[in-house]
């Protein structure tokens, strides 16, 4: 019952024990009996046992002045209701008056609980209605307009926070001061498969989840026992059929007036292909990870302007830090003028153009002095829009491989001084006693003057 019905129903019985006061030896007096219905807050009207009106007070007489001429005592309450249908008088009535009036005369002749009325303008008004000893009925209403609209204000306030509510969460929980559920959202089993039965009255940690993580547990406990809100807590638990479900739950605790702890309210949702899908892309990238680095020393990136915003060194032998080389050009961080080198040239004017490339190798001085080659391979990148936004790429020391083959070549020039001096001559063939080299000595003996005669 509403604060309103409540007042409803002490100022009728307010009413009755006026009447009941004016009609006694003492108090004979219609005058003052009228006096004190006219100050009631609401509007009055007692009507006969032969359905004809009595007395009203004069808030009746206000609210019904579309109908003065016969809002009068003797005016039948059938003839009354019709008469302020008729008016347009009840706003609830447009469009369905025959209906309407039929439900009104049927309410009046089984008296029972308060009820509601809408009239023009967005008024509202509370009625109730109590049949008198003498076979009559009293009818007393009441204003509710402010209290509707602040019921619908409080009915928006409360649909708008379960709209959030249900488009942030898949269920909703309440749990104990001892951390037991009370209340699980009936949801939960369609979305994730865990019985009700399985959840009220337990902890969370015996609800079948993996508690294998103990540190997780532990430091979600230690929350919980601090009376803390919480935000995305993840666990697993494995489903009937095998498969991993991950659940997400954020929780607030609630107090009483006195302060003291009464339990948490929260929401849950089933963020297993989330997590899936976050493991999935983290495998991928590992994946692309390792093989990039099976196949390279350093990976680098540069920004619109061609410079260096982000490398992984191929190691202390080549830069000192990543400063040495950050915020500059490649040809800088070389130390190289790329417009006197014709190699340079061509490919800075790739990277102006925006044109990938693969095995570009320079040379440059490491901190030690000595001289290292570097093969770099790269692709420009593009936003959303299409906007060149740099490169990205790998770098591949090849110092190792350059230096071995310049032994290789320093070991053959040699190796051909000593063949192309000596006075005996020599020749060289392969398997299929073809002639791969020659000396002097054998050219001439064969009456040649250059050994390449022979090859």
């Amino acid at each position: 019952m509403s604060s309103v019905e409540i007042i409803v129903i002490i100022l009728c019985a307010c009413v009755i024990f006026i009447m009941w006061r004016c009609f006694r030896g003492k108090n004979r007096d219609s005058a003052q009996f009228l006096s004190a219905i006219d100050n009631l807050e609401g509007n009055f009207s007692l009507w006969g046992a032969d359905d004809r009106l009595i007395v009203c007070n004069e808030t009746f007489r206000k609210e019904n002045d579309k109908i003065t001429a016969i809002a009068r005592p003797g005016l039948l309450f059938r003839d009354y209701i019709q008469a302020r249908v008729e008016a347009g008088m009840i706003a609830a009535a447009v469009g369905r008056e025959a209906e309407w009036l039929e439900d009104r005369l049927v309410r009046h002749r089984n008296p029972g609980e308060a009820f509601e009325v809408k009239l023009p303008g967005g008024r509202w008004h509370l009625v109730r209605e109590r049949r008198t000893a003498a076979g009559g009925t009293l009818i007393f209403g009441v204003d509710i307009t402010d209290s509707k609209a602040a019921e619908r204000t409080s009915l928006g306030i409360e649909g708008r926070f379960q709209d959030f509510a249900e488009a942030a969460a898949d269920w909703f929980w309440e749990s104990d001061r001892d951390h037991r559920f009370v209340y699980v959202s009936e949801n939960i089993a369609r979305l994730t498969g865990i019985p009700l039965d399985k959840m009220i009255g337990k902890r969370r940690a015996e609800t079948g989840v993996d508690v294998s993580d103990h540190d997780l547990w532990e430091r979600h406990l230690a929350t919980l026992n601090r009376h803390e809100p919480f935000r995305e807590f993840i666990f697993q638990r494995r489903r009937v059929s095998g498969r991993i479900l991950w659940v997400s739950v954020s929780g607030v605790p609630f107090f009483n007036e006195d302060g003291a702890f009464l339990g948490y309210r929260g929401v849950g949702r089933n963020v297993t292909e989330l997590v899936e899908a976050r493991e999935a892309l983290q495998l991928s990238e590992a994946r692309v990870r390792d093989f990039a680095e099976a196949a390279s020393d350093s990976f680098w990136e540069m920004d619109e302007n061609l410079r260096f915003s982000f490398t992984t060194l191929m190691g202390d032998a080549v830069h000192r830090a990543a400063s040495d080389i950050m915020g500059k050009t490649r040809w800088e961080a070389a130390g190289v003028d790329p417009d006197s080198d014709p190699n340079w040239r061509a490919h800075k004017q790739d990277m102006e153009q925006r044109r990938p490339f693969r095995n570009f190798i320079y040379r440059l001085l490491d901190k030690a002095g000595a001289e290292r080659q570097i093969a770099i391979s790269g692709k420009p990148v593009f936003d959303g829009a299409g906007q060149f936004v740099g490169y990205r790429g790998t770098a591949v020391d090849q110092t190792a491989l350059y230096r071995a083959e310049a032994a290789l070549r320093e070991h053959e020039r040699r190796f051909r001084t000593i063949v192309d001096n000596s006075t005996s001559a020599i020749a060289l063939l392969d398997l299929d006693c073809r002639v791969r080299m020659v000396n002097r000595a054998y050219a001439r003996m064969h009456g040649h003057n250059d050994e390449t005669d022979f090859i």
